[in-house]
This record gives structure tokens, C-alpha cells and sequence, in this order.
């Protein structure tokens, strides 16, 4: 800080000055050269604020990654320049690029869509929408007509699976109560798979008896009623066999290739009402489909005619939107795989390699333009006082700059200011992140006369008294008391008790009032 740092040497020079005087009645100063300042001179010299800064760009770029990517492509070095807009780095984005396309082919069919809407059908869209609604009614009748023979089929499956394949193993020569043709060690699962057989045979007799309602053009409402009665009875078919299964691994008393065969006849009973089950399935799901498809083309037919309504307008209008922005979205998000130059300059660091996985925030590349330089210092709340922006300031031993920003506030924790240098010369021999010391000049003194930049060193203090010594035209030295007023480093602004035509003693302890001297 100036200020405490002058106090400091103004009490320690006060101190010698008044060792000095002391020390006068003792001895006489012999010294006869003394060396002085014009008064005329010192109206032009300023005081200097020093301080260490870090030297900057004044443009300077730290790039990151704004996605998880891996890195495809480095394009640069460090020291190579690059323009606004250089590709710097490529990050992988085949996935992106994949939804962008399918983004954009739904803008286009929305966009389409609207088009049609907004336009209104022609006679021939409508003429062939009519034909897609006349064949789609077609195929669902269809489905209904040949419903018979298809679950005649699926009744076959379903007989020959209870009837054929299981007819070794089961006695049905009373129809109430079937019974089982081999042992087994549990007596339980005997007497539930006797029951089940029964079951099997009464769900195979009602489902003949169900399908043959069919017959000729029967009413849909009834042909999908048995179509879903055929699907209940056949899962009850479904469990007979699965308990067959379970029977014959738990038999005892039949030779190994009977209980092989019976094992084979299962399998294939289960097979075949599996098969059964599935084409009963396929039927349920192209009646829904049919029907779905319909109602579709219906709707079509009802838009074409009659025009789109306002509600449906807006409505595609707001498809077109949402459409539009997801391709904007997936165009920012694409645009993140390649990291551009924001700014002209050089390359400073590269920390990615190729094939290098990259999180988002991951620092990729710094760019600095050196065109441009600046150094940030900070100096006290005391001295800031002195400085203001378009100060003059060297750097260094001789680079010349300018004070370019004073911060408006003070950090509470360190009591300093903030200060922006620009560095006004070439300097090719800086670097960007040095440390460098700043010298900045403090303001010029007010004009006007017995306004004087005195060094610290012309000065005595005596009891809180400022002097001065001067050199007459005889060679004799005289004391001034003077006026002070601000210190500015190595310099004190004397506003009191000087004229310009004095010779001021540079160095103030080495003379007394009235001694005779040589000037220099």
C-alpha cells in the first residue's frame, strides 16, 4: 500500500534527519557537493503504483464437451491458428444422425398430412377410399363366412388329441366315468385325472354341438360367442392332457416302451391343442384388426367428404409443430458433435485423444487470440485512489500499456481492487498465464503554482514539520518549511512553500541551513 508504505520511510527518514541534527552540534557536515533538483521540474514528475498481474488474452476460449461421445476426429495442434467456426473436434453422432432422419421423414408426412387437410380430398381420393373401405368390409365378412370350417378344423385337433392319442390309457366304455388303464402311486392325482378325462370328453361334445350352429349365415355376434366359447373349452382340454403328463411320470407296472409310447401319444395331443389354441387366437386378432382397419377407413371416408373441421385443423397444425421442433432438437444435439472455433486465435491446449470416451463438461480445447493481451492485478483500496482507467502503465521493463478497467468494488476478504491492464505494444515474448509485474502511473497533480512531485528524499522532518533545503545563487544553503499533501510512492505532492526557481537539495540529510556548498 503507498500510503503506509511512504509513512514508513517518512518516519524512518525523519529519524536519521533528526539523528542528523543532533549529531550537528557535535560535528559540522563536511560535505561541500551536493547535488540539486530544478523546483521547475518536479511540477512534471508522478508517482508509480506497482503490482504482479497474470498476463491474459483478451479473447480466450475453454471448449467442453456437451455430450458422452467418443471422440472420431482431432483436427488440431497445439500452436496451429484457426478462424471463427474451424472444426476443432469431432465426437461420434451416427446415432443422432439416424434420428434426425426419421425425425425429418415424420416432419414430411405430417407436413403432408395438412397439406391434405388444408386442400380438402379430390373425387378420385374419395372414390378410392370408398373401394379400401368396400374390401376391408369384404375381408371381416369373409373371416365371419369361413369361421365353421375353421373351427371345424380346430375341433378336429382338439378330438383326435382327447379321443385318439389318449385312448390307450383310458377306459371310456362308461361315458360318466372314464377310466385310467395303468396304476399310479398317488391315488389322488388317479381319481382328478379320471374327473378331468370326463371334463375333456363333455367340452369336446359341446364345442361339435357350438360349432354346428354355425351352419350357413350364422350372426356375428354368435360366431364370435363361440369362437370364444371354442377357446374356453379348449384350455379345459388343454389341462386334461398337461395332467396326463404328470400321471404317466408317477405310473408304476408298465414295461418301458408302453410308458414311451404313452409318453409320445401325449406329447402329441398337447401339440395338436396347442395348434388348436393358436388358430383360435389368429381368428380373435384379424377379427379386431378387420374391425380396427374399418373404422379407419370409415373416418377417412367422413374427413374426405365432408372436410376437415377447425378443431382438426388445429390439431395437425399442432402434429406439424411438435414434428418440427423434435427435428430442431435432434439438429442442436447433432450439431454437438462437432466442436467449433468461437473465436480467431491460436490453439493453447488439446486434452482429448481419438477414440477417447468424453463426459459432458470435459475440457477439449482452449483457444487464445495473442492479438490482444491484457494483465488482471489487483492493488489496494488505498492506492486505487490514485489510478483511473487510461492510467498509463509499463510492463514489464518497457512494454507500454494502459489501465483499461477498475472494478467498482472492494473484495471484503483482501481489502483489493480488481485492475484490467491492456498491453498496448507488440509482445511476442510474453505468454499467455505468466506472472509479470505492472507499473502504473498515478494521476498528474492539480495544475497551478507552488504544486511540486518532491522525492521522499529531498524532504526532513522535524517535530511534524516538512522541510526542504535550497541552494541559493551564493552556494548557501536554506532551509523552507513546506506543505505537503498526497504520497505517492517514492514521491510527496508539495502544494506550499516552494517557487519554481528554487534548487532543491537532492538528498536532504546531507546538508544543514547555511552551510556553503558546490552544486553538481
Amino acid at each position: 500500500m503507498i500510503v503506509a508504505g511512504v509513512a514508513i520511510v517518512t518516519i524512518s527518514i525523519g529519524g536519521a534527519i533528526m539523528r542528523n541534527r543532533n549529531s550537528e552540534e557535535e560535528a559540522p557536515i563536511r560535505q561541500s557537493t551536493v547535488a540539486v533538483l530544478a523546483a521547475s521540474d518536479l511540477g512534471h514528475m508522478n508517482g508509480v503504483i506497482s503490482a504482479e498481474g497474470t498476463l491474459e488474452s483478451l479473447e480466450q476460449a475453454e471448449l467442453r464437451s456437451q455430450l458422452s461421445a467418443p471422440v472420431t476426429r482431432v483436427a488440431v495442434r497445439i500452436g496451429d491458428r484457426v478462424s471463427v467456426g474451424s472444426p476443432l473436434v469431432t465426437l461420434q453422432g451416427r446415432d443422432i444422425l439416424a434420428q434426425l432422419d426419421q425425425a425429418k421423414a415424420g416432419l414430411k408426412a405430417q407436413e403432408a398430412r395438412l397439406r391434405e387437410l388444408q386442400k380438402g380430398a379430390r373425387p378420385e381420393d374419395i372414390s378410392m377410399t370408398q373401394t379400401d373401405l368396400a374390401k376391408a368390409q369384404s375381408d371381416l365378412a369373409n373371416i365371419y363366412a369361413n369361421m365353421s370350417t375353421v373351427l371345424n378344423d380346430v375341433y378336429a385337433k382338439a378330438d383326435d388329441a382327447v379321443q385318439n392319442q389318449t385312448d390307450p390309457m383310458v377306459d371310456r366304455g362308461t361315458p360318466t366315468s372314464p377310466r385310467l388303464l395303468f396304476l399310479l402311486k398317488d391315488s389322488q392325482m388317479q381319481i382328478d385325472v379320471e374327473y378331468l378325462a370326463l371334463v375333456a370328453t363333455d367340452q369336446l361334445s359341446a364345442m361339435r354341438s357350438e360349432i354346428d350352429t354355425l351352419q350357413g349365415d350364422a350372426d356375428r355376434v354368435r360366431v364370435e360367442a363361440v369362437l370364444a366359447s371354442t377357446k374356453t373349452r379348449l384350455v379345459k382340454v388343454s389341462d386334461f392332457l398337461n395332467k396326463m403328463a404328470e400321471a404317466i411320470q408317477s405310473q408304476y407296472g408298465l414295461s418301458s416302451a408302453t410308458a414311451e409310447l404313452y409318453k409320445r401319444n401325449i406329447a402329441t395331443a398337447r401339440a395338436e391343442v396347442t395348434a388348436a389354441l393358436s388358430i383360435v387366437n389368429a381368428q380373435e386378432q384379424a377379427i379386431i384388426a378387420h374391425k380396427t382397419n374399418i373404422k379407419r377407413v370409415e373416418d377417412q371416408l367422413s374427413l374426405k367428404q365432408s372436410g376437415a373441421t377447425h378443431e382438426q385443423l388445429e390439431t395437425q397444425e399442432a402434429a406439424v409443430a411438435q414434428a418440427r421442433a423434435n427435428v430442431e432438437q435432434l439438429q442442436a444435439h447433432y450439431a454437438k458433435t462437432i466442436i467449433t472455433a468461437p473465436i480467431s486465435g491460436t490453439i493453447a491446449s488439446v486434452s482429448v485423444r481419438i477414440g477417447e470416451l468424453l463426459t459432458p463438461g470435459q475440457s477439449v480445447v482452449s483457444i487464445v487470440n495473442k492479438e490482444g493481451l491484457q494483465v488482471t492485478l489487483f492493488v489496494s483500496d488505498l492506492d486505487v485512489q490514485f489510478i483511473e482507467e487510461g492510467s498509463e502503465a509499463i510492463i514489464g521493463e518497457h512494454i507500454n500499456g494502459r489501465v483499461l478497467r477498475i472494478a467498482p468494488s472492494v473484495d471484503k476478504s483482501t481489502r483489493k481492487v480488481e485492475v484490467t491492464v491492456l498491453v498496448v505494444d507488440k509482445a511476442p515474448t510474453l505468454v499467455i498465464g505468466q506472472n509479470v509485474s505492472v507499473a502504473i502511473r498515478v494521476r498528474q497533480p492539480a495544475e497551478g503554482a507552488g504544486v511540486f512531485m518532491v522525492p521522499v528524499q529531498a524532504l526532513r522532518v522535524a517535530e511534524n514539520v516538512m522541510y526542504v533545503y535550497t541552494v541559493n545563487v551564493d552556494g548557501i544553503v536554506e532551509e523552507h518549511r513546506v506543505i505537503t499533501g498526497r504520497i505517492l510512492g517514492e514521491v510527496v505532492e508539495v502544494i506550499g512553500g516552494l517557487d519554481p526557481e528554487m534548487r532543491i537539495v537532492s538528498i536532504a540529510q546531507a546538508v544543514r541551513a547555511g552551510q556553503k556548498v558546490n552544486v553538481q
